[in-house]
């Protein structure tokens, strides 16, 4: 894994074009270093870049133009045809918050539509200096939502329904309708920790929010798990 981390602002130009093209340049560099020691040499493109918060000194791993940067980076490496490894969740946070969550949505799916064959990171926090069981269940929720947008969805004579619609018509429902049953697997996408469900049920089971839902699941994984 050839893993380039230059910090923008820091130990790379301020611009995100310039970090970008200093990434793509160290890749180069590491490539032909490789390939002399060791011709034919397997190699993973790792982009990491960084963006120094200019106020602080620190460097920060979960902003928007980090996730710019790395889909950037995998847009280039397309052309090179080599294996892709991207951070996909990542945040600056110190615990698995709702800051954390929203960085490293945006982190994993920037990175996995930009074509990552690996997406790492999961579990961690504060610019990777820390661990969370509890967050590594939550990464699991975020690529597996991922993972499910990039499958797409099949559209062809039989996924159109065409018939079905046929027979049910307006004013009908399509819950009977032998089209649905058919179907009822493998369209949809069955998450471990979001709820869907209703109010009343919700506050039946001990109105759990999405924190201690994702406690909960890496406390019984830990556990259970064979």
């Amino acid at each position: 894994e050839v893993c380039i981390m230059p910090i923008c602002g820091g130990t790379g130009p301020m611009t995100l074009a310039g970090n970008t093209l200093l990434m793509n340049a160290e890749l180069l560099g590491c490539v032909v270093i490789s390939q002399l020691a060791h011709p034919g040499a397997p190699l993973e493109h790792a982009p990491r870049p960084m963006i120094m918060n200019m106020s602080t000194g620190v460097g920060l791993t979960g902003s928007i133009e980090g996730a710019m940067m790395s889909a950037a980076s995998a847009q280039m490496a397309q052309h090179y045809n080599v294996p892709l490894s991207l951070h996909g969740p990542w945040t600056d946070s110190m615990t698995f918050d709702g800051q954390s969550t929203l960085e490293r949505t945006n982190f994993a799916f920037m990175s996995g539509l930009a074509g990552a064959h690996v997406l790492s990171g999961s579990g961690m926090l504060e610019q990777g200096l820390t661990f969370s069981h509890v967050q590594l269940a939550i990464d699991d929720e975020i690529n597996g939502t991922l993972y499910r947008l990039l499958e797409g969805f099949e559209v062809d004579d039989e996924h159109l329904g065409v018939a079905a619609i046929g027979r049910v018509g307006p004013g009908g429902n399509f819950l009977e309708d032998a089209h649905t049953l058919k179907h009822i697997r493998g369209e949809r996408h069955l998450p471990q920790l979001l709820y869907r469900n209703s109010r009343e049920n919700w506050e039946a089971e001990g109105s759990k929010g999405f924190k201690e839902r994702a406690k909960e699941r890496a406390k019984k994984i830990i556990q259970e798990h064979q």
